[in-house]
């Protein structure tokens, strides 16, 4: 009898534990207007459209059949091949004179990317060529933007 409830015990705390899987979205700004589709099929119903310039958030590492899970405004959904720019933690930057982006989860103000300005110096790392010389680290000018 004691074996029974012992089994019925761990049966219970079993099933009772739910798996929780962590996803992480990055929030990306969309460069094309894009279809927000219920599933990850072209031919499901569209949920929202997200204009071009509008954050979102999104899985990055993450693609099936060409296909991006994202959530916006609190739905999740799928994006068919979005065009998309992400940004590194570097990117940000907090200034009186950026432009203000609405957060379409939190419905707060959210950090805006700067390039970085054109021209100046880039400080390079000292590397190995493919040869095997190595190249010391030097400063050089930066690319032109096209």
């Amino acid at each position: 009898m004691r074996k029974y409830f012992l089994f019925l015990w761990v049966i219970l705390l079993i099933s009772s534990c739910r798996v929780h899987t962590t996803e992480n979205y990055y929030t990306v700004t969309i460069t094309e207007d894009a279809n927000i589709y219920f599933k990850n099929d072209l031919n499901s119903n569209s949920i929202d459209l997200v204009k071009s310039g509008e954050p979102i958030y999104m899985i990055l590492d993450k693609s099936s059949k060409g296909f991006r899970k994202v959530n916006y405004k609190g739905k999740v959904g799928y994006v068919y091949r979005p065009s998309f720019k992400a940004y590194n933690k570097s990117d940000y930057r907090n200034s009186s004179g950026s432009v203000i982006l609405q957060d379409s989860l939190k419905n707060e103000p959210i950090r805006t990317y700067t390039a970085p300005a054109s021209g100046g110096t880039v400080h390079v790392k000292g590397y190995y060529r493919k040869n095997g010389t190595y190249v010391r680290p030097h400063t050089r000018s930066a690319p032109r933007r096209r």
